[in-house]
């Protein structure tokens, strides 16, 4: 798995869509909170 920052990267250069991103980058931080 990529690091949070290159991950967040990636996503943000393939999906200018900034609304995108955010539901993306929310749904991968509670993924993380629930795996800890």
């Amino acid at each position: 798995m990529l690091p949070f920052n290159e991950w967040r990267s990636l996503i943000a250069i393939e999906s200018n869509d900034s609304l995108k991103f955010q539901v993306m980058n929310n749904c991968f931080l509670v993924k993380k909170g629930n795996q800890e």
